[in-house]
């Protein structure tokens, strides 16, 4: 990942202390750089979807796709890391090629556990034409709805899928597989 002046990264790290008790937390970062350079720049996008609401009192399974466009590069692919909250239940990420073909797994969590979030490795190439489905699975045991959102009493789908050669153009955002999809509940 290129780092330049203008560089920033995020870390978040979700804390649900319900008892209130005072903890030390020993949670850290390491960044390692180097003046080696590879022959391509990565980055990372999400698929999946930054809009929907999940019922009350219900489970819910919705599958997400978006296509690469016409024009867009041919993008290795080479981790992936699945990410609910707490309500999730399951995820399974999906290339499926333009030409028809058997869809390509690109991860399967049909167990969630929010607690251990790890990223898999993978090794394709997504090219222009190809979608991509991403399918997300909650439990909401409540009476109210739960919706998008990066509380952790809110809920996130997303499948963060790590490529290279990263796309250059300043109207891409990491975010624009994820707002672009069309979702609808799985039957």
């Amino acid at each position: 990942f290129p780092l330049s002046a203008n560089t920033h990264y995020v870390v978040q790290i979700h804390y649900s202390n319900v008892s209130h008790v005072d903890a030390v937390d020993g949670s850290g970062v390491d960044l390692c750089t180097t003046d080696q350079l590879r022959a391509n720049d990565a980055d990372v996008m999400a698929f999946g979807s930054d809009h929907f609401v999940i019922p009350p009192r219900s489970n819910y399974d919705l599958t997400c796709r978006v296509a690469l466009g016409p024009t867009a590069p041919d993008l290795h692919l080479f981790a992936v890391m699945p990410h609910l909250h707490g309500n999730g239940l399951a995820l399974e990420h999906a290339l499926q090629p333009r030409d028809g073909g058997e869809p390509i797994e690109l991860v399967s969590q049909p167990r969630w556990d929010i607690n251990n979030q790890s990223w898999f490795q993978i090794d394709t190439t997504l090219r222009a034409g190809d979608k991509v489905a991403t399918r997300c699975k909650w439990t909401n045991p409540t009476d109210d709805p739960i919706y998008w959102g990066d509380a952790t009493a809110d809920e996130m789908c997303y499948a963060f899928t790590m490529y290279y050669p990263r796309i250059v153009d300043p109207t891409w955002l990491w975010s624009v597989p994820a707002s672009q999809s069309s979702c609808t509940p799985t039957p």
